[in-house]
């Protein structure tokens, strides 16, 4: 593989991803953003696994990157702002992860009207 085509990079985080190898994709999420440092799905890929690692506010920065990266792409939008709010309520701050849902929903994401209703009652 070329260590410099991003695609593949990319491709091969996911695929480690999938076999529960985490640290490897790790390493190569943060190779493909090295090099291709506006990848937003990198970055979306990248804050998710950061989340399943435990890392909230190393996701809800990587999820801040994707806002600022693209900010006219709905469906990465929607993802990203329902993401950061995933973060914030791991951390324990409803308020912050009631914001993002809220956005995530103005973007279309009807997916988070359930958190919504649960967490956020005003």
């Amino acid at each position: 593989m070329n260590s410099k085509d991003v695609d593949a990079l990319y491709s091969r985080a996911i695929a480690k991803n999938e076999l529960y190898a985490s640290n490897a994709a790790m390493i190569d999420y943060d190779k493909a953003i090295e090099i291709a440092p506006n990848f937003s799905s990198a970055f979306l890929n990248r804050g998710a696994l950061k989340d399943d690692n435990g890392d909230h506010l190393g996701a809800i920065a990587d999820y801040g990157t994707v806002i600022e990266i693209i900010p006219k792409d709905e469906i990465t939008l929607q993802r990203a702002y329902a993401n950061m709010a995933n973060s914030f309520k791991a951390l324990g701050d409803l308020e912050a992860a009631c914001q993002n849902w809220k956005k995530a929903k103005e973007l279309g994401a009807d997916y988070v009207n359930a958190v919504l209703a649960e967490y956020c009652k005003s």
